[in-house]
């Protein structure tokens, strides 16, 4: 289990072109995340797009160790989850994903909110709202 502030995003989201391993920043200028770093935070999004390359680039992320605590997002598929699963491969770190949740985590958290994602259980359980909720 992991726990941290979340990064979310309504926008489908890639490793491969979109993101600097070396830098740890968003690098796709159309993307809402653009400029910002994602290393120690929990990502929240839609979907994955990209090439096979991508899990590349994940991975030369957790070398640099600039890579998610996690990812939560509607429905993962097979290139999003083989960067997580060569990190465990090559440097012994879980970075658990979690799809298929009840509700759609996008419209549930909120950037700022702070969660605890268990891969092992597939659960997400918001720990506390982003102050930014909270003020008026």
């Amino acid at each position: 289990m992991v726990e941290g502030e979340c990064l979310v995003s309504n926008k489908a989201f890639g490793f491969w072109g979109e993101y600097d391993p070396m830098r740890g920043i968003v690098t796709d200028a159309r993307h809402d995340w653009y400029g910002k770093k994602i290393a120690e935070k929990i990502l929240v999004f839609p979907l994955a797009r990209g090439s096979t390359g991508g899990a590349g680039v994940f991975l030369e992320s957790v070398r640099r160790k600039n890579y998610p605590l996690a990812i939560v997002v509607k429905e993962a598929e097979t290139i999003l989850i083989t960067g997580p699963m060569l990190a465990k491969e090559f440097y012994n770190i879980d970075i658990p994903v979690v799809d298929r949740l009840n509700r759609d985590p996008t419209n549930v958290i909120k950037t700022g909110d702070w969660v605890k994602v268990d891969g092992e259980k597939g659960m997400v359980e918001i720990v506390q709202k982003s102050l930014r909720e909270s003020r008026p």
